[in-house]
């Protein structure tokens, strides 16, 4: 180590910070802490290169650092102080200095503190800021930074999207500095203990009364808020935690260690020897400026992975991991009932067994298939069937010069984007209602992959197929794939009809969907139903005979009757 960080920890130990976490009752801690937050106040900093705003969500204000050159990632950055102090001046400016290294627009929430709040009401807050940041940014665009209980909250969000609000969808990046969490056994309170010999800063003793802060006497506050360890970390993205090997927190680190293997988290663990608690945000010495170095490189890094498209996949990896927990699940409780004497009546515990037995194999049967399924239509994998799709509708599509087509049902934008790349004189326009069954599927998803692709020639609206806010004859092409039967209870012929109701006369369609008989009625006769209206060139293509895919995969992946409708108006 340095000898001017061997100095500063020096110093640091003299000026015994400890003793401002300990030595009161918890009321009075409390109290210390609502008269300093009165004192603080938001600094009024400034940047030629930002427009610095303000915003209030819940009566909460969030300090907005936009870059004057449009960026289209941003990160939510979440400042630590216990859950009971409040953002200093010289975190903002921080905050600000993070920004412009590494080009992110920055959302930083004044979030509420448990001196007058259980812990729930900053969750909350939180969650509706994220929410403000996806109408401007996808999700995937987005990251999450937090430092020390900002590391807490930054990790929570998964675990609270999870708990009920599941039409939200995960971040793209969370990076967590020194999260802490209440102890939850006694392996992990021995290790807090020996750590307390080294930290400078952190007591142990406060992570034990930090319970009793976090609930603000409210018994409801979830388990996963105060033991963030006992989350479920579903769908989380990728994670970078940090610590310092000094810091009594990392006490923690095998617990959410424990956790992200639990649920299959892609993260990382980096540990600074002999670091500090939130050592890469106090950049002042030598170690500290390389752990501050090491924090924008990995969120910089981590941007520029995500500027690639990202189209989504057709089978979302949640429902493929759900049916695997359900089947392990079953199967367990299966194991459970045939060789304990959990239920005492042999004939009982017979049909119970074979019950979950059955459902197991099923839900096993039910993800493998879904995983093929997964694998198929993904966009890095080897058959790529979802590319070869949108390729070969956008290959029917052609627009005049200053000509305007229209996608229905766009999605993740990847059709309205290859129609909009063959045509580079013309513009696509696609519209999507983007529904809570489909919540990773939105519209600055649509303009962050168009934005990828480099494409310019796009624009996206909400809007129902059903009835298209368009007027007639408006568009010179118009696409779908897909889409229309996902729409219930409808007659989608109808539906079609109503989508060629604003095709221009001398304009081409490409529709592409399951139009089996069930689903569609007779499409043959549709199709002459179309010529007799006057359309020219119709052709109802098979799309199962090898031309998107094959006969067997249209069949176990549930496709048969695939058609791609085509023609001239």
């Amino acid at each position: 180590m340095s000898l001017q960080y061997e100095v500063l920890k020096r110093l640091v130990k003299a000026m015994n910070i400890k003793k401002r976490w300990t030595g009161m009752s918890t009321e009075e801690l409390l109290e210390n802490r609502r008269r300093e937050n009165a004192k603080n106040r938001i600094p009024n900093v400034k940047d030629d290169d930002f427009i610095i705003s303000r915003i209030e969500v819940m009566g909460c204000p969030v300090l907005k650092l936009i870059h004057k050159q449009p960026a289209d990632h941003a990160n939510l950055f979440l400042i630590g102080g216990g859950m009971i102090s409040s953002p200093r001046p010289g975190s903002i400016k921080k905050a600000l200095r993070f920004a412009k290294e590494t080009g992110l627009d920055l959302f930083v929430p004044y979030y509420p503190l448990c001196t007058d709040y259980p812990l729930t009401r900053a969750y909350e807050m939180i969650h509706e800021t994220y929410r403000v940041m996806l109408r401007h940014y996808a999700a995937e665009r987005i990251s999450v930074l937090g430092t020390s209980s900002g590391g807490n909250l930054a990790l929570g969000i998964v675990p609270y999207i999870n708990d009920g609000h599941g039409d939200t969808p995960m971040p793209g990046y969370i990076m967590a500095i020194s999260p802490g969490t209440c102890v939850d056994s006694e392996a992990e309170w021995q290790r807090m203990l020996e750590l307390d010999k080294k930290d400078v800063a952190i007591p142990a003793e406060y992570m034990k009364t930090a319970v009793e802060i976090m609930r603000h006497g409210d018994d409801s506050v979830p388990d996963y808020m105060i033991w963030l360890q006992r989350g479920n970390f579903t769908n989380c993205p990728k994670v970078t935690f940090i610590y310092g090997s000094d810091e009594t927190l990392y006490a923690c680190a095998p617990s959410f260690e424990t956790a992200m293997k639990k649920y299959g988290v892609d993260y990382e663990m980096i540990v600074g020897e002999g670091m500090f608690h939130c050592y890469p945000v106090f950049p002042i010495c030598k170690e500290a400026k390389e752990g501050w170095e090491l924090m924008i490189h990995k969120m910089i890094e981590r941007t520029e992975q995500k500027m690639k498209p990202d189209y989504k996949n057709w089978m979302p990896k949640g429902m493929v991991c759900s049916a695997a927990a359900g089947a392990a699940g079953c199967l367990g409780l299966a194991a459970v009932c045939g060789c304990t004497g959990l239920i005492k009546n042999e004939s009982c515990r017979r049909a119970a067994t074979g019950g979950l037995l059955l459902a197991g194999v099923c839900a096993g049967g039910a993800a493998m298939w879904m995983e093929g399924l997964y694998r198929a239509f993904s966009y890095d994998g080897k058959r790529q069937m979802s590319r070869q799709i949108i390729e070969g509708i956008a290959s029917y599509v052609t627009l005049p010069a200053g000509g305007v087509g229209l996608d229905v049902g766009c999605g993740s934008g990847a059709l309205t984007i290859a129609c909009a790349k063959r045509n580079p004189q013309a513009r696509f326009v696609g519209i999507d209602r983007w529904g809570a069954e489909y919540a990773s599927y939105n519209k600055p998803l649509c303009e962050a992959n168009a934005a990828a692709e480099g494409v310019e020639n796009t624009e996206f609206r909400q809007g129902n197929a059903v009835k298209l806010p368009f007027a007639d004859e408006c568009f010179d092409a118009v696409t779908s794939n897909y889409v229309y039967h996902n729409i219930p209870s409808c007659d989608r012929q109808a539906i079609l009809l109503e989508t060629l109701r604003v095709l221009k006369k001398g304009g081409c369609f490409a529709i592409h969907d399951i139009m089996s008989k069930v689903k569609y009625g007779d499409m043959e006769a549709f199709a002459d139903k179309l010529r007799r209206m006057g359309y020219e060139k119709v052709e109802l293509i098979d799309t199962t005979n090898d031309k998107f895919m094959s006969p067997f995969e249209a069949a176990w992946m549930g496709l048969s009757g695939s058609k791609l409708l085509v023609g001239r108006k």
